[in-house]
């Protein structure tokens, strides 16, 4: 499950970008969800440190390509843009006294 806040983030960026009308946004978010597909199949790479002759480096990308992914996909099943089945479910259980 995606990252709600990031989830809202690209809501509100579809919003920005389009307007309120819902179709216009998913077809927005999908254009979006597209330009990660890429780098999630080459396999979202990061590269954390690198050394060289001339001395070496250390960084880190706040978030991964495919957490970004997720997060689209997440925000097009929110406006109905997608179905890829529910979220899970909750299981009850029912306990019935006196059997056993």
């Amino acid at each position: 499950m995606a990252n709600v806040s990031l989830r809202n983030k690209w809501l509100l960026d579809a919003e920005d970008a389009v307007g309120t009308d819902t179709d216009a946004q998913i077809t927005w978010l999908k254009t979006k969800r597209r330009e990660y597909t890429p780098a999630i199949d080459a396999g979202d790479w990061e590269t954390q440190s690198a050394s060289g002759e001339a001395g070496s480096s250390s960084s880190r990308r706040g978030i991964s390509d495919m957490t970004q992914h997720d997060a689209i996909v997440s925000a097009l099943h929110f406006l109905g843009g997608t179905d890829l089945g529910g979220g899970g479910s909750i299981l009850q259980v029912q306990f019935t006294p006196g059997i056993g």
